[in-house]
This record gives structure tokens, sequence and C-alpha cells, in this order.
């Protein structure tokens, strides 16, 4: 009797191991495209899919039109994520799609959205222009109830709560020139408390600015990227970009203890999360030449999805295609397969020989 009881568990075991596996989500723009001048230009819009952490069983969830940042919820059920101005919520295989803010004027958007670990708020950018000037402030969603609470008046893009609930991690736009980057900081879930993270670059002729912040599974390190680059202006109004370096940063929340990862610094970042537990990264990048003015958006090279692996340095593709695979998110012992009824499921060599 105690033998087939064991066997039984062995095989729940074995059962639950091949379902509960970890996935990433992200945007990408698979839609038709040209080749001229040595470089593709897309038409069609970004959409949501999902893959195994090894870049296997890619997933096209949504056909919803300009989806964007697309984030788990703790245990994998739901996503969230920002599309036509306000924020979006469904289920994981893409169905009950519904809209969970409503902004209530056309001068105003939400975006970047992420769940609290128990999965009952979310905290989003609210962008309001407001007597000319565009300003982000910081709400918290009550899913259950629909209250909405403001957190911060200040100009804050990309939060991210901590693993305990008690922390968001944010960018404040605080660089006096034109991105989406900022500086690093932290306060309490509740707005309170906020501190500066990562010392404040210098800003000489030389810019600094951090994306993409990002809470460590254990709640301990801080996980970000820098971009480096100068500036010129072009006519009145036009400003150009020269991209000098760009790199990946894991700090402590002492804000004293970096570590930089050993990627290259041509490599533009698009977005990064932790994986594999806290043991390493996954991020989107597009390869770029240095000290060379940016290249206009339609002729930008494509940014693929590759796992970096902390300890041994290890970069692995997942994805590269001549297509923008941005905004990357992942979860651990996602509870379902990834195969529904009526979504396209596609094998990654079986897409490209398709193309």
């Amino acid at each position: 009797m105690r033998f087939w009881k064991w066997t039984i568990l062995c095989l729940l075991l074995l059962l639950f191991s091949t379902v509960a596996s970890a996935k990433i989500v992200f945007i990408s723009k698979r839609g038709k495209h040209v080749d001229f001048d040595g470089f593709f230009h897309f038409e069609g819009v970004y959409e949501i899919y999902t893959m195994e952490d090894d870049g296997s069983n890619l997933t096209l969830i949504t056909a919803s039109p300009e989806a964007g940042h697309p984030r788990w919820s703790a245990d994998g059920n739901q996503i969230v994520y920002p599309g036509h101005s306000t924020i979006h919520l469904m289920n994981a295989d893409g169905t009950n799609i519904r809209h969970i803010t409503h902004p209530i004027r056309n001068n105003m958007f939400d975006f970047y959205p992420t769940f609290s670990p128990d999965g009952e708020k979310v905290v989003f950018a609210r962008s309001e222009k407001i007597d000319g000037e565009w300003n982000n402030n910081g709400y918290v969603l009550h899913l259950k109830s629909g209250k909405l609470e403001k957190i911060s008046d200040h100009d804050i893009i990309s939060p991210d709560w901590s693993p305990d609930g008690k922390q968001i991690v944010f960018l404040i736009h605080d660089v006096p020139f034109i991105g989406t980057g900022g500086n690093v900081y932290i306060m309490d879930s509740d707005g309170d408390n906020m501190r500066r993270l990562v010392p404040e670059a210098p800003q000489d002729e030389l810019f600094i600015t951090r994306h993409n912040p990002r809470w460590s599974p254990k709640g301990k390190q801080i996980l970000y990227t820098q971009e480096e680059f100068t500036q010129q202006k072009k006519g009145p109004n036009g400003i150009i970009n020269t991209p000098k370096a760009y790199q990946y940063y894991i700090c402590d929340l002492n804000g004293k203890t970096f570590k930089q990862l050993n990627i290259p610094i041509h490599w533009d970042p698009g977005s990064i999360d932790w994986t594999d537990n806290g043991k390493s990264v996954v991020f989107s990048a597009r390869q770029v030449k240095l000290n060379e003015p940016e290249l206009p958006p339609d002729e930008v090279p494509s940014s693929n999805i590759y796992k970096y692996h902390i300890a041994t340095e290890k970069i692995t593709t997942l994805l590269e295609r001549p297509v923008s695979d941005i905004a990357v998110d992942w979860v651990s012992n996602s509870p379902y397969v990834v195969s529904p009824v009526g979504k396209l499921t596609l094998q990654w060599g079986h897409l490209k020989q398709t193309d």
C-alpha cells in the first residue's frame, strides 16, 4: 500500500513539474516587414507574447493593438499591461481582457502598471498635462474595491513593488534632457519615506540616465540599466543623442554596493528582469554603434531577448530575429500551460521558416 502511495506521489510531482514551469511575457512587433538599405521596416503593432524561459513555446496571447510593458501577477494567473491610455487586466492565456483604469480626460493616460505581491493592487504612473506641462504621478488601484489612491506627486516612471509589498522602487524623471529615464528612488508602498537609492550622476557634457529598476526575488537588491550619451542640437527644436555606453547594474539597498554585469556596452537595453530566482537576468537589447548619432526610429536595429547567468557571466540568446522584442517580465512556477484553444502557438524554428 505504501509503495502505491509513493508511486502516485511521484507521478503527481512529475506531472506538476511539467506544468509549473517558468514563463516570460513580452511585447513584440511581428507584423509584415520590408527589407531595404539593410534595414527592416515594420508594419503592424506591438502585441503580447509568452514563452518558456528557454525561449521555446512562443505564444501570441493578444490581438489588441499597441499593447505595452506587460507584467505578471506573482501567481502567474494574470497579466496587467497598458494600452490606449488605460490599464488592462487579462488572464494568463489572453482571455477576459478588461479595463481597470479610466482616465477622465483626453490629456491623461496610464502606463507602467505592476502588481503588488499579493495580487490585490496595481501601482502605475498616470501622465497628465497641466498648464502645458506633462507630469507623471504615482497611483495605486485596489482591484477588489476599485479604490484609486494617489501615492506620489513626483514625476515617477517604472514603479516596481518589493517582494514583501512594503516598498516600491521607481524612477524620477529629474534629469535635464528628453528621454524616459531618470534616477533610482525607493519609497514606502503608501508613498512615504522617499529616498534616492543610486547616487545622482553628474550631468555635464556627458549625460547619464537610469532605466528599468527591478527588485530581486529576495528583496535585497535592485537591478537596473544605465545609459551614457551626449547631445547635439539639430535645428531650432531637434535634439540628437550620441550613445557612449550602456551598463547593467545590481545595487544593494544601502545604495553603496554595486556590481556591473559583464554585458557588452554597445547593447542598448529595452528592458530587464530577474530570472532563475535571482541567479540570472533576462533582458531585451539591440546592438548599436557607439559614438555615432542615433538612427531614425524606422532604421534602428531590432531588439532580441537574452539571458545572462550572473555567476558564470554566460549570455544565452533566447530569441533572435529581425523584430523588436521588448518589455520582458519573468515569473516562476506558473500554474498553467500556455497553449489555449484558439490562440496561436508557434515553435521558434518553425516561425523563422514560415517567415
